[in-house]
């Protein structure tokens, strides 16, 4: 009897206990010596589920792009070199009332995605700051601008990772549709950085443990962005609530093959008494 036919017998031991999704999905995804992990000679097994796809741009973790989007250069980013790593822990804390009318340099932007999403500058595109499963990268960047001096208000943008750039998506992005946020004093903050993972990027690898490994590459990805933001003065608020099919429409994005894992609120700390 394998380790899942067993957990489900000591469930059906239990009075009145059902399985949760995410129980039985957290045990049919464990490595064991009885299980191997999938390998290279999977590959052709999970190559029929990645429609309209190269199956050498998912094993080389090539980023997405838009060639026919417009494209803004981000300047080169710093991570706030006048405060120490203990100092920038001490001050990070989730900030839910954000400064309605503060906005952002594109400076603060450039240093938050580079740092949290972006390659090394003398690296090749699987040389990141972050720790990815296999240096394949499943997850991609989107900036809502709400106020971003140089960028359009209520722009949404993609980050280019190898350009180090922002592509234009749309210019009625806060237009579309109903709110992302589940919590409403969010929408005072100056942007929204919004994450999605790209399942097929490890899934070839990986098979169904590639879902715990895309959220684990999220919390890298979305910690380092907080602590580059604190460096630099900035307030943010990870979230994790937000609605699921609100955000994939804004993005286009299908919600199965690419979907939304994580947000990041930024912005400055509305001042006590200000209106």
């Amino acid at each position: 009897m394998n380790a899942f036919s067993q957990f489900l017998r000591f469930l059906g031991e239990q009075p009145g206990q059902e399985a949760t999704v995410a129980e039985i999905f957290h045990e049919n995804t464990k490595i064991a010596p009885q299980r191997s992990r999938p390998g290279p000679e999977d590959l052709s097994r999970h190559a029929e589920n990645i429609e309209r796809a190269d199956i050498t741009r998912y094993l080389a973790a090539r980023p997405k792009d838009y060639p026919t989007a417009d494209r803004f250069e981000l300047p080169e980013a710093d991570i706030g070199r006048e405060r120490d790593l203990a100092a920038i822990f001490l001050a990070r804390r989730s900030c839910r009332e954000f400064d309605s009318t503060a906005g952002l340099q594109l400076s603060d932007i450039a240093a938050v995605l580079r740092f949290g999403f972006g390659c090394r500058p003398d690296g090749s595109e699987r040389s990141r700051f972050v720790p990815s499963a296999g240096g394949l990268h499943g997850l991609e960047a989107y900036l809502l601008a709400r106020r971003v001096n140089g960028l359009g208000t209520g722009h949404l943008y993609h980050y280019a990772p190898r350009a180090h750039a922002l592509e234009l998506l749309s210019t009625k992005a806060l237009c579309a549709g109903p709110p992302i946020e589940v919590q409403s004093e969010l929408t005072a903050a100056a942007a929204l950085l919004l994450v999605t993972a790209c399942s097929q990027r490890l899934t070839w690898k990986y098979g169904d443990r590639s879902y715990r490994l895309l959220l684990l590459e999220a919390g890298h990805a979305v910690q380092a962005s907080i602590l580059v933001a604190v460096s630099r003065g900035l307030a943010c608020c990870p979230i994790g609530g937000f609605h699921d099919d609100a955000a994939h429409d804004l993005l286009a994005v299908d919600g199965v093959v690419e979907f939304v894992v994580y947000c990041l609120a930024l912005g400055h700390e509305r001042s006590p008494g200000s209106d």
